[in-house]
């Protein structure tokens, strides 16, 4: 399959996104020459464009504001529901102890050298941006698709489920890190995300997942660069993932036929289905698919009950992201109904998980939440293989027999 290669991405193409209200263009100049006065030398080179001279295109939740004491970073919502922001003022450690700081913005010395990560994403932003030297400890370890990450072997910080209140807070204290690149879904692990804090120990929330649009997620990259002290590899990446995902869209655009497609997996009797504005949503028509649930507004998901879905999706053309199932007997064995859907039956049905281990981590979640474009060209070639002689997927399987696999 074509392009798939960071460096072999697609040519700018005309079609846009609907794109996120955008912070203000940062005023480069002075600010940059005392940028560079203050230490930011270590970071910038004579000459080199301002940390946010580029507006963000498609991230709507975190922004970037440069300051005479430094770089403001902020995300607008940390955590599912927040009602208040989270910020950091970034310095340059060579010269951090001569800058003020800002009331309500917490102070991380960049670029930082020593990180813990408890969100996979951060994991393969550090890859993509060559700073996975600066891993040292991970929480949720098994989730961990990258072969590389893994390699390193970072000391395991919490439980195997993840980050939470009961991390191994003398381990992680051991590691001295710089900071915490962490997620917070619920009360719990915002808690002992606090009682790191009260230690001394930065923690930094990422809440890519809460972005309207795949590429807004994938934008966050430049967030974590930021961090990392990455901001021209971040640029570089990110502007050939949004050129080749623009491009594929714009060819997609005006495909003759489009597929009915559904997508999910029964649980304990109801159906978790995103809306059609979801990601998801998004990617099944910018590949140039039908959502079977295009009539559900919003990106939220919602609750369904199984007949209505049968209702709805047994005549689909095609079946994507089924859950855990591995293979077509398992489907039966624990949702016989899966026989009713069409697709099932004519052996059209994909799953997202050929880069995945056995209980642990899935790369589509991973490597693909940088990579939409990927994602699209993936889907695309499921729903129209002709345009894709010869074409394998690089995130989806087909759900093949047990003798098959």
């Amino acid at each position: 399959m074509k392009g798939l290669g960071v460096k072999a991405l697609g040519q700018k193409g005309a079609a846009t996104e609907r794109k996120p209200p955008r912070p203000g263009r940062s005023r480069w100049g002075l600010l940059a020459l005392l940028a560079w006065t203050l230490g930011w030398g270590g970071i910038l080179s004579p000459g080199e464009p301002g940390l946010a001279e580029e507006p963000l295109r498609h991230a709507a939740l975190f922004s970037v504001e440069e300051r005479p004491e430094g770089i403001l970073v902020t995300n607008r919502i940390p955590w599912p529901g927040a009602t208040e922001e989270m910020a950091w003022l970034l310095q340059p450690a060579a010269s951090a102890d001569a800058l003020p700081g800002i009331p309500g913005a917490r102070r991380v010395r960049v670029p930082v050298s020593r990180v813990v990560v408890t969100s996979m994403p951060a994991v393969a932003c550090m890859e993509a941006l060559g700073a996975l030297d600066a891993l040292v400890g991970v929480g949720g370890g098994r989730y961990c698709y990258s072969p590389a990450a893994r390699a390193r072997a970072p000391v395991e910080v919490g439980p195997a489920e993840g980050m939470g209140a009961a991390f191994d807070v003398e381990r992680l204290m051991a590691l001295s890190p710089d900071v915490v690149f962490a997620y917070a879904y619920t009360a719990e692990e915002r808690a002992g995300l606090d009682r790191l804090e009260a230690l001394g120990i930065p923690v930094v929330l990422a809440s890519e997942f809460l972005e309207e649009t795949p590429l807004g997620r994938a934008e966050w990259i430049r967030f974590f660069a930021l961090f990392l002290g990455r901001q021209r590899e971040a640029e570089e990446f990110f502007d050939q993932v949004d050129r080749h995902y623009q491009r594929l869209r714009l060819d997609l655009a005006s495909v003759d036929h489009r597929p009915r497609v559904m997508a999910g997996t029964p649980l304990a009797g109801s159906w978790h289905v995103l809306g059609k504005e979801s990601w998801l949503g998004l990617l099944i028509d910018h590949a140039g698919g039908s959502y079977v649930w295009g009539d559900i507004p919003g990106r939220r998901a919602v609750y369904m009950d199984a007949e209505a879905i049968f209702a709805k999706g047994a005549e689909a053309d095609l079946w994507i992201h089924c859950g855990p199932w591995l293979s077509r007997e398992q489907a039966l064995r624990e949702e016989p109904r899966a026989a009713l859907f069409r697709p099932f039956r004519e052996h059209a049905v994909w799953n997202n998980d050929a880069r995945s281990f056995p209980g642990g981590g899935n790369d589509f979640y991973e490597g693909g939440a940088l990579r939409p474009d990927r994602i699209l060209e993936d889907l695309a070639l499921i729903f129209h293989p002709e345009r894709f002689p010869g074409g394998t997927p690089f995130y989806y399987r087909p759900l093949l027999s047990e003798d098959r696999r």
